[in-house]
């Protein structure tokens, strides 16, 4: 999902842990909380203003000056890049803290899905038009267990079974950035906003039971 905010863009170095600085090791643990307040901000400040955004405008969203900015990150394509990759890995840590392989399958994907919110609402911004040709790493890894979460749910009869489940993973993610694109949605409560993505998948997702015959095909057949 979050691994569109920034395509394209180089990336300078490997994604900081949390708690670590800005240069992912041997900073103090205020200095990750800085680095991290900058990103949130980088991200509020690209879902206002666009890629466009400068600098300045960043730290002013992020409350730190320019000059703690520009010590964090050397320019705007360092900081874009950073973005996405540590959006990513922070989606794929919060699957991780839901437990997912511990509760009943529509529990898990509410807990899937109010993860991935609280995470977007955050981190996410909208990135380039147009899909990438192939997924990036970071995209596999927040994709994977959706899609695992989805055959479970085949293999026990919740879920519809006529549709791939990577195909049903992927239509849970669209919903859930659907969900960070409608204002709607950004204005309510985490836990309102994930029942209702989560009401969603499973109205689209749910096990298909054969149809009835009409009544004119029934008497036929009967007569």
């Amino acid at each position: 999902m979050s691994d569109t905010a920034a395509r394209g863009t180089p990336v300078p170095k490997p994604v900081p842990a949390p708690g670590s600085g800005p240069a992912g090791a041997g900073g103090t643990p205020a200095e990750g909380r800085v680095h991290r307040a900058i990103l949130r901000g980088a991200a509020q400040a690209l879902r206002t203003h666009g890629r466009g955004v400068g600098m300045a405008e960043i730290a002013r969203t992020a409350g730190v000056g320019r000059a703690t900015l520009y010590r964090h990150f050397a320019d705007r394509e360092a900081l874009f890049a950073e973005l996405t990759q540590f959006a990513a890995d922070e989606c794929v840590r919060a699957l991780r803290r839901a437990d997912l392989c511990g509760a009943p399958v529509r529990d898990a994907v509410l807990a899937a899905t109010r993860a991935l919110l609280a995470v977007g609402r955050e981190y996410w911004v909208v990135g380039l038009p147009g899909p990438a040709s192939e997924p990036t790493r970071r995209e596999l890894a927040v994709a994977r267990p959706l899609s695992e979460l989805a055959a479970r749910g085949q293999r026990e009869g919740v879920l519809r079974c006529d549709l791939p489940a990577e195909r049903l993973g992927a239509l849970h993610g669209a919903l859930i950035q659907g969900a960070l694109l409608y204002p709607q949605f950004i204005g309510e409560e985490l836990e309102e906003a994930a029942r209702s993505v989560t009401s969603l998948y499973f109205d689209g997702a749910a096990r298909r039971r054969p149809d009835p015959q009409p009544a004119a095909m029934t008497s036929a057949t009967s007569a």
